[in-house]
């Protein structure tokens, strides 16, 4: 996929994953191994798999933005939740790493952490802790404009 775009486009600038989904909902002695192995895949390797395939790219160019949609399951660990917890710490771990290796490069890595995406109504307090897709939406931006070259 990614030298297809690379291909039809003769470059490549951002990449932005949002990558979502869920298992979890148990603590760590009673987890089933499985719903696991499904968040690190979803979480961790398509995460991976695609920094892989787009960094040297970007890095060839000298210039790039990577920007990662994650949750705050990742830092917050909330108890009861651990395979989803611990593939979001994952995708949250590839990405600074990504972002140290990345300085000085011309190409910076973030993560914008949500908790879920959904849009809000206004005066809709109900769903206050949701994120509207057009404050995301415009963070991404920012992230992605030569305004933001320091933000690594």
């Amino acid at each position: 996929m990614v030298q297809a775009v690379h291909s039809h486009f003769g470059r490549l600038d951002v990449w932005l994953h949002m990558v979502g989904g869920y298992k979890g909902g148990a603590a760590v002695p009673a987890f089933d191994p499985a719903d696991l192995r499904a968040m690190l895949e979803q979480h961790l390797y398509t995460t991976l798999n695609t920094a892989r395939a787009v960094v040297p790219l970007l890095t060839a160019a000298r210039w790039g933005r990577i920007v990662a949609v994650t949750a705050a399951g990742g830092q917050t660990t909330p108890a009861s939740n651990a395979p989803y917890n611990i593939g979001k710490a994952a995708q949250d771990a590839l990405i600074g790493t990504l972002a140290n290796e990345l300085k000085g490069s011309g190409v910076t890595a973030n993560s914008i952490v949500i908790r879920a995406i959904a849009p809000v109504q206004p005066g809709d307090t109900a769903r206050a802790k949701e994120s509207d897709p057009a404050e995301i939406a415009a963070a991404m931006l920012w992230l992605c404009s030569e305004a933001a070259a320091a933000v690594n």
